[in-house]
């Protein structure tokens, strides 16, 4: 069967939840290209479910993402 970026994100989400769950540092993602359009779908899933995260050059549209504002899109 083919991988969608909803079960790769809830595949990321379940491996997080079981670090998570045998540490009490903080946890970051850090996601190049395509790791980065399915960090982007589990924060939509789970918004609280890391520390932080670091996308390099995310397989993601900024127009998209920002309604077509990219320069006002930071926040």
């Amino acid at each position: 069967p083919l991988l969608s970026m909803h079960s790769l994100a809830s595949d990321l989400l379940a491996v997080t939840d079981a670090i998570g769950a045998s540490t009490s540092k903080p946890i970051f993602w850090l996601a190049i290209s395509m790791g980065g359009a399915v960090v982007s779908r589990a924060l939509q899933m789970q918004p609280d479910a890391v520390a932080g995260v670091v996308l390099l050059a995310p397989m993601i549209s900024l127009t998209k993402v920002c309604g077509g504002s990219v320069y006002f899109c930071a926040g």
